[in-house]
C-alpha cells in the first residue's frame, strides 16, 4: 500500500532530525574528547637502599679514662650534661667511644686550658694582636718559688720584666708553666681567689658543670672532671683563634724565657693540632688532643682525652691508637649518583621515562650509621625531560641530605586519535 504524503513527510523529518542529531553527537564528542584533561600517572617506585659501613672498633686504653668524639657525630648529651655552648657555626661534639673510668679524675694542666678561656672572656684579643703590656713585680717572684717548693713547672721571672698578653698566653698554653700562669690570673682578675670565682660562673654559663677548677694551674688534685666532659672543652677551645693558633706552636722562644717546645707529643703527627698536656707525679699524664681526620673528600674533626696514663710513651700511645682507629670509622658512603633510577612513569597511552637522580650525592657516616632514604614524587600527565618531579631524602643518624628527582626523558601527551578512541580513559 503506498505511502501516504503525510507519511512521507513525517519520514523525512525523521531521517533529517536523525543526520542532526547523529551530528550534533559527533560534533559535542570531538572537542570533548581533545580537551579533557589527561589521568595522572603515578611513579612506580624502585626499591633502593644504601648499605652502611663496619661497626666501629675503638682503641682505648684499659688504665685510667679515655674519652673521644667527634663535632656533628655521635652522642651529644654524654658529653654535655647542660648542654655545653659552642659557637652557632659550630657542629657539637659528641661521644664516639669511651673506656676506664667514669668518675671525674685530677685533671692537672688540662686546667690551663679553661684558664686561658675564662682570661680570654674577660679580656678579648684577637688572632695576631699582642695585647696590653703586663709588668711583673715582687709578687711574680713569690710565684715562681711557691710554685717551685710544689715542684710545679716554672719558668724564670724578675721583677720588672714586661710580658703581653699573647705571651703570657704562650707561657701558659705552650710552655705550661704554673708560675705565668699566676701572673696572667692576677693581672686579669686580681687574684687567684677571683679567678676560681671567674672559672665557676663560666663553666656554669657553658654548661660545662662536669668540670671543677679550684686554681688556675691544675697542680691542685681538686681540679676534676670525667673524661667525657672534657670533650666540649676542647670544642671551645679550638673554636677561639687565640688558642688555636697558640696550641698549634710545635717550638719557639721568648726574651727573658728562651727557647720553648710544646709539651704536647703528638703534635706534628698527621692531623693533630692541639690541645693541652697535664702531669700530675701521683696521678699521671693527661692530653686533652684535637685533630682534623680525612674521610674521602671531607674533613673531620675530632677532641679526645687520655687521663691517667703511666708515662708519656704510654700517654703518646693511647692517643695515637685512638685516633687511627677512631678515623678508621669513618666512611664516606655514596648515597645515590645523577642518573640512578629511583622509579618509573608509565602512562594509559604508553608513554614511560624514569625518574632519576639529579646529582651526585655523598656523606659522612661513623661507624655502622644505617641510612633510610623516603622518595616523594609528583603524579603526572606530560612534562619536559629535566624535570624535577621529586626529591629522594636520606636521613643518616642527624643528617639530612635532600637530591633532587628529574625525567630523563619527557613524558609525552597523546595523539587525537588516541584521545578519540579511549574515551573510557579520558571520562
Amino acid at each position: 500500500m503506498p505511502l501516504t504524503r503525510r507519511q512521507i513527510y513525517f519520514r523525512r523529518r525523521l531521517a533529517v532530525f536523525g543526520t542532526l542529531a547523529v551530528l550534533l553527537g559527533v560534533g559535542a564528542y570531538v572537542p570533548a574528547t581533545l580537551l579533557a584533561p589527561l589521568p595522572e600517572a603515578a611513579a612506580t617506585l624502585a626499591p633502593y637502599s644504601v648499605e652502611s659501613g663496619p661497626a666501629a672498633q675503638v682503641a682505648l686504653p684499659e688504665w685510667g679514662a679515655s674519652a673521644i668524639g667527634a663535632e656533628g657525630f655521635g652522642d651529644r648529651a654524654a658529653v654535655a650534661p647542660e648542654g655545653a655552648g659552642v659557637p652557632t657555626d659550630a657542629d657539637p661534639v659528641g661521644l664516639l667511644a669511651s673506656a676506664g673510668s667514669a668518675e671525674a679524675l685530677p685533671i692537672a694542666s688540662i686546667a690551663k686550658v679553661v684558664t686561658a678561656l675564662v682570661v680570654l672572656d674577660a679580656h678579648p684579643l684577637e688572632a695576631g694582636q699582642p695585647g696590653p703590656v703586663i709588668a711583673t713585680t715582687a709578687a711574680d717572684l713569690d710565684h715562681y718559688h711557691k710554685q717551685l717548693a710544689w715542684n710545679g713547672s716554672v719558668r724564670p721571672v724578675a721583677p720588672g720584666l714586661a710580658f703581653t698578653q699573647h705571651e703570657l698566653l704562650e707561657l701558659l698554653l705552650v710552655v705550661s708553666a704554673n708560675n705565668y700562669a699566676e701572673t696572667l690570673v692576677t693581672w686579669a682578675f686580681g687574684s687567684e681567689a677571683a679567678y676560681v670565682d671567674a672559672a665557676g660562673a663560666w663553666l656554669s654559663a657553658n654548661g660545662l658543670t662536669g668540670i671543677t677548677i679550684v686554681d688556675c694551674t691544675g697542680l691542685d688534685p681538686a681540679n676534676r672532671a670525667s673524661a667525657a666532659h672534657l670533650l666540649p672543652l676542647a670544642e671551645l677551645a679550638m673554636q677561639h683563634p687565640v688558642i688555636a693558633e697558640i696550641v698549634g706552636i710545635a717550638q719557639g722562644g721568648m726574651h727573658d724565657i728562651g727557647p720553648y717546645e710544646n709539651t704536647n707529643p703528638v703534635l706534628g703527627d698527621p692531623g693533630v693540632i692541639g690541645v693541652k698536656t697535664g702531669t700530675l707525679m701521683d696521678f699521671g699524664h693527661n692530653l686533652l688532643f684535637a685533630a682534623d681526620i680525612p674521610v674521602g673528600e671531607h674533613s673531620v674533626r675530632v677532641h679526645g682525652v687520655v687521663l691517667g696514663a703511666p708515662g708519656r710513651q704510654a700517654l703518646s700511645d693511647a692517643v695515637r691508637s685512638a685516633l687511627a682507629s677512631a678515623g678508621s670509622g669513618f666512611q664516606e658512603l655514596s648515597l645515590t649518583q645523577a642518573g640512578q633510577a629511583f622509579g618509573t612513569y608509565s602512562t594509559a597511552w604508553d608513554e614511560r621515562t624514569r625518574l632519576t637522580a639529579a646529582a651526585d650525592a655523598s656523606i659522612v657516616a661513623w661507624s655502622n650509621t644505617p641510612v633510610s632514604v623516603l622518595v616523594s614524587s609528583t603524579p603526572l600527565s606530560s612534562a619536559k625531560a629535566g624535570a624535577r618531579v621529586g626529591v629522594a631524602t636520606f636521613v643518616v643518624g642527624g643528617e639530612t641530605v635532600e637530591v633532587p628527582l628529574v625525567l630523563d626523558e619527557a613524558l609525552s601527551e597523546p595523539d587525537p586519535w588516541w584521545r578519540l578512541t579511549n574515551p573510557a580513559e579520558l571520562f
